[in-house]
């Protein structure tokens, strides 16, 4: 990766020898191809530890030395006087790259991210139907076997109908199901699906052993356009044990991040205001860029989806998908005027307090 000459150049500041050695083998795979670590100027991007015991005259150093450069801070509480780009603690590494991406200047622009991508319903079918029948055998199938959004900078002028997708069809079985496990059952232009997945309503369980790239091709293909079918049925014999169990709320979030890249679910209007109803479990949820700042302006009055993106300074796409996953859950209250409005007394004193423990690490 090193000898690449197009990679991203990116600095640690802040971090033990330990931590160093740790990022060091992150970076050399291959989902991270597009980025190298240095240790000296010129560089792109740094990720700066704000946990360090000297962590502020770090900082200062570092501004000093690097005034225009890009950082993505991480810390075990959020720190927003440190700029705009933070990570939580213990980092998410598909929440990381999916950052650097966002904050790459040798690979932004929209012709190198629409090769990489497909940004239309056909070309998401092509890569999901060539997932699917070479079984993830292929180079570049593999690297797309991560989490984050992977959406096209134009997404976010698009809107998509949940119910086109597998995405709508297990939200509405979950709302539904009783207490029999159902089957994925389906296939995709003939070929049969690579592998099983159950909903076992009791433990409010998905089990699946479909790895995560070709669940994310399944993601993509629209219904209702492909010669595809994919429908849950009941199961009444005992379930197969299968290598991945996780809640369903878990696999619904993440389904729907990779449905949405970018783009916001038909039934929310870009022009409504916006509230949150509970305050997401990202105990159970994968984080990604700007998923805490999006919750906290969410939590403490209703926004419009533009809006926001303008006031917290966060990519309307990357608002777009919080918001369609939020929706998927039910966390969302949509309101019929336009305007912002504010949370009840009640609810809006509950994620004060939670906004605080957030920001300033009180127990």
């Amino acid at each position: 990766m090193s000898n690449n000459h197009t990679a991203a150049k990116v600095m640690l500041v802040g971090f033990s020898e330990r931590q160093q050695a740790l990022f060091a083998q992150l970076f050399k795979q291959s989902d991270y191809q597009g980025f190298t670590l240095v240790d000296t100027a010129p560089v792109d991007v740094a990720i700066v530890d704000l946990d360090a015991s000297n962590s502020e005259h770090q900082w200062q150093e570092f501004r000093h030395n690097f005034q225009t450069t890009p950082a993505i801070t991480v810390s075990l509480t959020p720190q927003s006087h440190k700029g705009p780009y933070w990570l939580s603690k213990p980092i998410n590494p598909h929440a990381l790259k999916s950052l650097l991406i966002s904050l790459n200047p040798r690979n932004t622009s929209a012709d190198s991210l629409s090769k990489a991508q497909p940004s239309t319903h056909i070309a998401s079918f092509a890569y999901a139907a060539d997932a699917i029948r070479h079984k993830g055998k292929l180079d570049h199938v593999r690297r797309c076997s991560n989490s984050d959004l992977s959406f096209h900078p134009k997404a976010a002028v698009e809107t998509y109908q949940v119910d086109d997708y597998l995405e709508g069809k297990l939200k509405y079985v979950i709302t539904k199901a009783n207490k029999t496990p159902l089957r994925l059952r389906g296939y995709l232009h003939g070929e049969p699906l690579p592998g099983e997945l159950f909903i076992l309503p009791e433990s409010h369980r998905i089990a699946t052993n479909i790895k995560p790239h070709l669940l994310r091709a399944l993601s993509l293909i629209n219904l209702n356009h492909e010669k595809a079918s994919l429908e849950f049925v009941p199961f009444t014999q005992p379930v197969p044990p299968l290598e991945t169990t996780m809640h369903w709320h878990t696999f619904l979030w993440q389904l729907s991040l990779w449905t949405s890249r970018g783009r916001l679910q038909h039934s929310i209007l870009p022009t409504q205001a916006i509230t949150l109803t509970q305050w997401p479990n990202f105990t159970l949820l994968s984080e990604f860029p700007y998923a805490l700042k999006l919750a906290a302006c969410l939590a403490r009055n209703g926004c419009i989806p533009e809006s926001m993106s303008n006031k917290q300074e966060v990519p309307l796409p990357y608002v777009y998908s919080f918001l369609s996953a939020t929706h998927s859950l039910g966390l969302l209250k949509k309101h019929t005027e336009t305007d912002t409005q504010p949370m009840p007394a009640a609810a809006r004193g509950l994620f004060q307090r939670m906004l605080k423990r957030l920001t300033t690490g009180q127990p």
